[in-house]
């Protein structure tokens, strides 16, 4: 269930005329059907002016913005939204864990802040929106343009998917969705590992005598599942446990995980238990023990002895030295990937 939250200002938007669905996460305009107003022109025009004064990196950087980023704070949970005077963010982010509380600041011109109406609504299907602006009347470049103030609203917690901030100031002919993408939190991962561990020797007989040979190193191919035991995260409820594979909302001790695999040339032949460390989203260095069962001479027989008959007398046994290091990619990684090629 979704609570809308209050507006700044009592406004009844503009209905609209929608025709496309939008790509996920994206920000798009549509012209909206509405009477185009010359005063809601000026003031559109007088906001361009206004955003070209102030709108600059400094600003933003006062509100938390950093590299581009929106802020956002992992142990109290936040993130904060950080838009124009037209609705637009001016931070980027890719997307927003369960639980986590949304603020907004938006930077608005003082004479017209009043005006702005701010809600969050459940509708990830419709596209984001811009009103209809009036005849295009440029302002007197001799007018004053107002001083700046920022508009900040409380959205609330995020308890469901399908969500997005709606600005609206009639007015100026401001009305914007943008969309919000919710992660949930993973307690395990499936993923592939490309590993390389400590040559096989294998054996064959040449002319009547047993002769061995021994690889340098093995590479071989995984499928893994992965825990994260310090993914542990303390709420007001207690603690949880997960991660968000958002590398906006990933802590660096979320980067490491417990990992158990199972050798895809190899099935019963090979394991692997160790330790990996995300380096990028999706793709993680791995390092951990690789038992593995190996070929050797039977009791009584070595490499160079004379024997009769073609095979080798050989026996298995389990390695237990054995050490692999590899790279891990994350299945939905590995999926993306061959749709690609496809």
């Amino acid at each position: 269930m979704l609570t809308l939250v209050a507006s700044t200002a009592a406004i009844d938007p503009v209905r609209a005329d929608e025709r496309t669905a939008p790509e996920a996460g994206a920000e798009t305009a549509t012209a909206m059907v509405a009477r185009p107003d010359p005063d809601r022109g000026a003031t559109a025009r007088a906001l361009d002016r206004f955003e070209r004064r102030h709108g600059v990196p400094s600003t933003w950087a006062a509100a938390g913005v950093r590299g581009g980023a929106c802020p956002v704070d992992n142990a109290r949970r936040v993130l904060r939204l950080v838009m124009g005077p037209d609705g637009r963010l001016r931070c980027r982010f890719d997307g927003v864990g369960l639980g986590y509380r949304l603020e907004l600041w938006l930077l608005a011109p003082v004479d017209l802040a009043a005006g702005y109406a701010i809600w969050l609504e459940q509708d990830a299907d419709r596209r984001s929106e811009r009103l209809v602006r009036g005849k295009d009347e440029p302002t007197d470049p001799q007018d004053p343009i107002p001083e700046p103030t920022w508009v900040k609203q409380e959205l609330g917690e995020v308890t469901g998917e399908g969500l997005a901030v709606k600005v609206v100031l009639a007015e100026g002919g401001v009305a914007w969705r943008t969309r919000i993408p919710v992660h949930r939190l993973h307690r395990y991962r499936i993923s592939a590992l490309a590993a390389t561990l400590r040559g096989e020797e294998a054996y064959r007989v040449e002319d009547g005598r047993i002769v061995g040979r021994r690889d340098l190193v093995t590479f071989d191919y995984f499928v893994s599942l992965h825990g994260y035991p310090l993914a542990w995260r303390r709420e007001p409820g207690g603690w949880r446990y997960g991660r968000y594979h958002s590398d906006h909302l990933t802590r660096a001790r979320d980067r490491v995980s417990a990992m158990a695999a199972l050798s895809l040339t190899a099935p019963t032949s090979r394991f692997f238990l160790g330790l990996a460390f995300e380096v990028v989203p999706g793709i993680a260095l791995a390092a951990g023990w690789a038992p593995t069962r190996i070929e050797r001479l039977a009791a009584g027989y070595a490499a160079g002895q004379p024997v009769t008959g073609d095979a080798a007398p050989t026996t298995t046994a389990w390695a237990l030295d054995r050490v692999a290091i590899g790279v891990s990619l994350d299945s939905a990684l590995v999926a993306r990937a061959i749709a690609f090629f496809n």
